[in-house]
């Protein structure tokens, strides 16, 4: 298969988004819910025997079902008109089995969520996939989510964790669709619906068997195609061709998390683009079976991780996008051809009055050019540490690396960092970009941690700072052995400090990081006698998750003596959830002794006038503060808001 085949034909493998068998979910809002009754069912006969019209779901039942499904995939060459080609063609097999356990977790009048776990999985993927990319997607694949629903069934969105990939989540959504039955709004023994699959909208058929015990589903004929930027008619797409054939095993009688026994089917599709693309078709059989019906007594105590920051939508009526494809074209299209000597050039044009606005402008060019290129990193740091590059320019190209994030990109940020020849400012540069990466290499860790033991006391305090950076973006990655390594390193610091600079520093290094693990000991040091201590402490709660934590920086906000502190932990929660502040924000405003305090708190609240209360407390501040700077601002807040 040629290059160009192969490069259209998965652009149109993610239009179809991986269906691995019938993918259906509400055609508008792929992220809300509409009012109750509003799902677009319609019964076109009527059976009071039939399927109950007012379903309710029931927190707590766990089902779980034997899942196996099968697909394959055909990429055939479709030459345009005088083009010399000769006919090719790809068939890529996938397929994948093991257990699918879903618990209702959530359920009210107009909202149902299920938390779902692929369990004993085995994949095959289709295409020639590494070791460590199946690993990874099989990891993926495990990890819980959620599948958001109308109480008639119709399915909304998903919530995965973020680091889970495109294709993973093309998966999923494919799976969650399968074992959707979507009850009609009225009693009936046929009814349709307007649905999606991933290919695009189409309308669906019901029709229940006379046991009432099965129903069948078909597919009538798609009107819009998904793409990665939403739904375009299907007459811009080309020809849409194939059919749906799926039968629901049902349980009578049951509340419809316990209404399917097993789902089989067949789907097939194929998608002809018109001369020049290649066609591409999927044939998909799946087949769900029941396995064990119970009820989990703590399913309710997974809404708080559904809700939590790990989690987010995963959108439905589009495909999921290549973000790395994404960014390559963007990149490309910021550069508009650029080279490196071209880029280097401008920036050294650059004059010294210049506002910093051309610099960024460079700036982002390198960081595109030293993704897109390897070599071009390479000659970034190569021009910035020749002696006859300037100062700011070197620090430009220093911080386009640090932007850039690749792997080279880092490797030459370690070289520059770890040679003792250059100048003092050019290796802590390249430290504390280093520490900005949000995807930081093993040996980018490796670096920070030797770099932190420097003789030079620039050196290690940057190294320090910026090792702090990157546990937390290691942990946001899901690398938490690698993240362990440097708060381990950091907390064993902040034991054996003998200064007060070195408690600061590692405290300010401690708060980079975000990690629960420092808790203890920074509420030890919110304890000591040195307001500037207490200050640094309550400033490192600022990422760290958890209730403990609010409470923490609220009752430093109204107990502590130190108006810097009190300012430290204003700042802290300004990072943070404001509901959860709200009264300890409206006792500080309204009672606290010092005006840099209230003003802070009301630059805060400024935020979050949204929520229920604020507008009224600003107006009392702006009314009433002892204060004219403090009332001054809140009533400019209050301005600006109407």
């Amino acid at each position: 298969m040629s290059t160009r085949l192969r490069n259209v034909g998965l652009l149109l493998a993610l239009l179809l988004c991986l269906i691995f068998g019938i993918q259906q979910w509400n055609k508008h809002t792929e992220t809300g819910l509409t009012a109750p009754g509003t799902a677009a069912t319609t019964a076109t006969t009527t059976n009071t025997n039939s399927v109950s019209p007012e379903p309710q779901w029931e927190v707590g039942v766990r089902r779980t079902y034997a899942l196996a499904t099968t697909r394959l995939m055909h990429f055939r060459s479709n030459p345009a008109p005088g083009e010399k080609a000769e006919p090719s063609e790809e068939t890529l097999r996938y397929e994948l089995r093991g257990l699918w356990e879903s618990t209702v977790v959530r359920a009210d009048a107009v909202f149902v969520q299920l938390r779902v776990q692929l369990k004993n999985l085995k994949l095959t993927p289709g295409d020639a996939a590494t070791p460590s990319e199946l690993a990874k997607m099989q990891a993926e694949l495990s990890a819980p989510f959620f599948v958001n629903l109308e109480p008639s069934g119709k399915l909304r969105a998903l919530r995965v964790r973020k680091d889970v990939g495109m294709m993973s989540r093309g998966w999923l959504k494919s799976l969650a669709a399968t074992l959707q039955f979507i009850r009609p709004k009225t009693a009936g023994t046929s009814w349709t619906t307007e649905e999606a699959d991933a290919t695009g909208e189409y309308v669906a058929s019901y029709r229940l068997a006379a046991d009432q015990a099965h129903c069948e589903k078909s597919r009538q004929k798609y009107t819009r195609i998904a793409s990665g930027d939403g739904m375009v008619a299907a007459s811009e797409i080309g020809k849409v061709t194939g059919a749906l054939a799926l039968t629901f095993g049902l349980q009578l009688g049951a509340s419809p998390a316990e209404v399917l026994r097993e789902v089989k089917g067949r789907d097939t599709i194929e998608v002809d683009p018109g001369p020049g693309m290649p066609r591409v078709a999927s044939e998909s059989d799946i087949t769900f079976t029941l396995q064990t019906s119970d009820r989990d007594a703590a399913a309710a105590g997974a809404v708080a991780v559904a809700d939590s920051a790990e989690y987010e939508i995963a959108p439905l009526g589009m495909t999921e996008r290549n973000a790395q494809a994404d960014a390559r074209r963007d990149d490309e299209r910021l550069l508009k051809g650029a080279t490196f000597a071209e880029l280097q050039a401008a920036l050294l044009a650059i004059p010294a009055t210049d506002d910093g606005r051309q610099r960024a402008q460079v700036q982002a060019k390198l960081e595109a050019l030293a993704r897109l290129s390897d070599e071009a990193a390479r000659k970034a740091a190569q021009s910035a540490t020749a002696k006859e590059t300037p100062p700011r320019a070197a620090k430009t190209l220093l911080g386009a690396l640090g932007g850039a994030g690749t792997p080279a990109a880092q490797s030459n940020l370690v070289q520059i960092a770890e040679n003792k020849a250059l100048s003092t400012d050019l290796r802590s540069n390249a430290l504390a970009v280093l520490g900005l990466g949000d995807h930081p290499q093993e040996a980018t860790t490796e670096a920070l941690l030797k770099a932190s033991s420097d003789s030079d006391p620039e050196i290690s305090s940057t190294a320090l700072l910026a090792l702090g950076n990157t546990s937390l973006a290691l942990r946001k990655s899901g690398q938490t052995t690698e993240a362990d390594q440097g708060v381990e390193e950091l907390l064993q610091r902040l034991q054996n400090a003998r200064t007060q600079d070195d408690q600061l520093l590692y405290l300010q290094a401690l708060g980079n990081a975000g990690d629960a693990r420092a808790v203890p000991a920074i509420t030890t040091a919110l304890a000591t006698p040195a307001a500037a201590v207490r200050n640094a402490a309550v400033v490192a709660l600022r990422f760290i998750e958890g209730p403990q934590v609010d409470q923490l920086i609220a009752s430093t906000l109204a107990q502590d003596p130190a108006t810097e502190v009190r300012r430290g932990a204003v700042y802290a929660l300004s990072f943070r959830s404001l509901s959860v502040f709200l009264p300890a924000l409206q006792k500080a405003v309204l009672s606290d002794g010092d005006a840099n305090v209230r003003a802070d708190v009301v630059a805060v609240l400024g935020k979050a006038m949204a929520l229920p209360g604020v507008a009224a407390l600003l107006r009392t501040v702006a009314e009433k503060d002892a204060s004219p700077d403090v009332r001054r601002s809140a009533q400019a807040l209050l301005a600006s808001s109407r």
